[in-house]
């Protein structure tokens, strides 16, 4: 697999599939990310690099480690895992739920986050998670989706799903794909197996 190596603040060189680089990291949605700080730590490193750009670049790094680890387990437990499910499909959606993450924070990084909310006062989520449900399209997932505001993921994360979704739709070639990428960036457990 051809790879574009970056040079991370923290993990030093890392790989990304080309692909990747060509058809995420170049477009304006993601490179806007480059522009949107993580704050909270600016004042005790000032030189360090804060923002969510880098910071998803590192969250694709260690994703790929943790999901090789567990997908080396997998298979040396059990032989026939892979004719049970498609572990290269798991690993290519995991890995865009790790670098598509944060695609949907808004300027200002969580400050702003409640704007995404159709009822500011409330918070509630309602609007929200029908834009979610509409988008993954499954049954099992829109039964999944709490109920309660309480149990909802943060706004930033649901629009993550959503705009990585529909921005970069030519990697969601099923309803699993994107069911799957939807529960890996908010963590909707499943309740059906």
């Amino acid at each position: 697999m051809d790879v574009k190596q970056w040079k991370d603040p923290i993990y030093g060189y890392i790989d990304i599939p080309i692909k990747y680089v060509r058809d995420i990291i170049d477009t304006a949605a993601f490179q806007r990310l480059r522009r949107i700080t993580q704050t909270s730590y600016s004042p005790l490193y000032a030189s360090s690099i804060h923002n969510r750009f880098i910071h998803s670049l590192g969250v694709f790094h260690l994703g790929e480690i943790a999901v090789n680890t567990i997908l080396g387990e997998l298979q040396s437990k059990y032989s026939n895992i892979d004719s049970l499910i498609s572990l290269e499909e798991v690993k290519a959606t995991f890995l865009l739920a790790c670098l598509l993450h944060d695609v949907g924070h808004a300027p200002f990084s969580h400050t702003g986050e409640k704007f995404y909310l159709n009822d500011l006062q409330s918070g509630k989520y309602t609007e929200l998670h029908e834009r979610l449900k509409n988008v993954v399209g499954d049954q099992i997932f829109s039964n999944d989706v709490p109920k309660e505001d309480s149990r909802s993921a943060a706004p930033h994360e649901i629009m993550s799903a959503i705009i990585g979704i529909t921005t970069f739709d030519m990697f969601f070639p099923s309803s699993f794909n994107k069911e799957f990428f939807a529960r890996c960036i908010t963590g909707y457990k499943y309740s059906e197996v």
